[in-house]
């Protein structure tokens, strides 16, 4: 007697093939969401260390540094400059209140614990978890007396204003236009921009 073959209708395949579809697309969402959430986390934790050094900074030497370098037309001046051959002895260096600087043999600074760095030219940059610049403005436009902490986010924009990438006539001081800060105070600390301070209602 002759075993009658059983196949799959073509209903039944492309059900089979719309679940696994839509299990891959819920997989990969988790996956961009949990990633994303890392790299906010990431970047929260860089800007309260930045704050805990800064307020031992000024505990020390009386105020808050001033910004350093000249503008810089991909990423303004508002951002943290360490020269790469900075010491913790060095006095008014900011390195001296982060905790594990590591160096080469040649003194240049390589990298700093729980902190994301870039070398530019003969800087470091300190970088968000999206691997952007820090903004740091002193004195503060939102924190009165104090300084601004912030990074622009997933999109890398001050808010959600696709004109500014951080750009040297965006952050206050940097610029040499006259309404240079403008997109900063208008836009800053909105969307998905992670900062040191809360914006009061617009």
């Amino acid at each position: 007697m002759k075993r009658k073959l059983s196949y799959f209708s073509l209903v039944e395949i492309l059900t089979v093939v719309a679940i696994i579809g839509i299990l891959a697309g819920i997989s990969l969402g988790v996956t961009a969401y949990v990633k994303n959430r890392n790299r906010e986390v990431q970047t929260q934790t860089t800007i309260k260390m930045l704050e805990m050094a800064l307020e031992q900074y000024k505990n020390k030497y009386g105020s808050y540094p001033a910004l350093n370098g000249k503008p810089d037309k991909e990423i303004g001046q508002a951002v943290f400059r360490i020269p790469v051959k900075d010491s913790k002895d060095d006095k008014g260096s900011l390195i001296a209140f982060f905790d594990d600087v590591s160096y080469n043999s040649s003194d240049e600074i390589t990298g700093i614990k729980g902190v994301n760095i870039v070398r530019k030219g003969d800087d470091i940059l300190i970088l968000d978890g999206w691997g952007s610049p820090v903004i740091y403005v002193y004195p503060g436009v939102f924190n009165k007396n104090k300084f601004d902490l912030g990074s622009g986010g997933a999109n890398k924009l001050l808010g959600d204003d696709a004109a500014s990438k951080f750009g040297a006539t965006d952050i206050p001081n940097c610029g040499k236009r006259n309404d240079a800060g403008g997109a900063y105070r208008k836009h800053f600390g909105k969307v998905d921009d992670i900062t040191n301070f809360k914006r009061a209602e617009d």
